[in-house]
């Protein structure tokens, strides 16, 4: 990801990234999650990007970050470390509770203020 990405295209990442794991943990059920390497991949993929784009929006507009924390909960950014570099160590229940409980909020919370964004846009025109 480039330096010159507007906050806006990081937020639509975001949103993206964080709808396809919220579907992702609806149709790969505990089990085949918790037992299968494929039933988990997928769902590991989308907790790596979550957590890069969380990474790379903090580094390049950490301002913004602040003033919205619910882009960078706690967790989203040691998941991703933690699924890249101690992929010998994987918890899966700890990568799949953060996939159920965080990333629908950070997709709603990306959601959210891209309308803001746009409505703050209307209003300025």
């Amino acid at each position: 990801m480039g330096q010159d990405r507007s906050i806006e295209q990081f937020l639509r990442d975001m949103r993206d990234a964080a709808d396809g794991v919220a579907n992702l943990v609806a149709t790969t059920d505990r089990e085949t999650f918790m037992t299968s390497p494929t039933g988990s991949w997928a769902i590991e993929r989308g907790i790596i990007q979550l957590g890069e784009i969380a990474c790379q929006l903090r580094a390049r507009h950490g301002d913004y970050v602040e003033t919205h924390p619910e882009l960078d909960p706690p967790g989203m950014r040691s998941a991703r470390n933690i699924v890249v570099h101690g992929y010998a160590t994987i918890d899966r229940a700890r990568i799949r509770r953060i996939a159920v409980e965080k990333a629908p909020t950070v997709g709603a919370a990306a959601d959210s203020l891209l309308l803001d964004l746009a409505t703050n846009r209307d209003v300025e025109r």
